[in-house]
């Protein structure tokens, strides 16, 4: 079995991104956690921008019209998520895709919803 690093590594080989490039733009602009249990590469947005600047890494919003963090990778052991991206206080918002699943969209999902999800309860 994988750790968290070597699923994101694999995963960056087929996705003809640069990882060490995401890696930077999201400890510049976001959060970034790179640790075997989890990585994690998200930063604010405005939820309502075009798609093209909420999922673009090298793109950065006015702090004071960010409603949202977008998830741009997460990988692992994603119990701590909430913790890092202080979901319940920060903004009210989580957006992210699940490119995997081949449509694209962006998912817009309240913040403690995303608590439930990551962490299997309530906070």
């Amino acid at each position: 079995m994988m750790n968290a690093i070597e699923e994101t590594l694999a995963y960056y080989s087929d996705s003809g991104r640069h990882p060490d490039v995401d890696r930077y733009l999201h400890e510049r602009s976001g959060v970034c956690v790179w640790s075997p249990e989890m990585v994690l590469m998200a930063r604010p947005v405005d939820s309502g921008a075009p798609l093209r600047y909420v999922t673009d890494p090298a793109h950065g919003f006015p702090v004071d019209k960010c409603d949202a963090w977008h998830i741009h990778y997460a990988a692992g052991d994603l119990s701590g998520v909430s913790d890092v991206l202080m979901l319940s206080r920060m903004f009210r918002w989580v957006t992210f895709q699940r490119c995997f699943r081949g449509d694209g969209r962006l998912h817009k999902v309240d913040g403690q919803r995303c608590i439930f999800y990551f962490c299997g309860r309530r906070s």
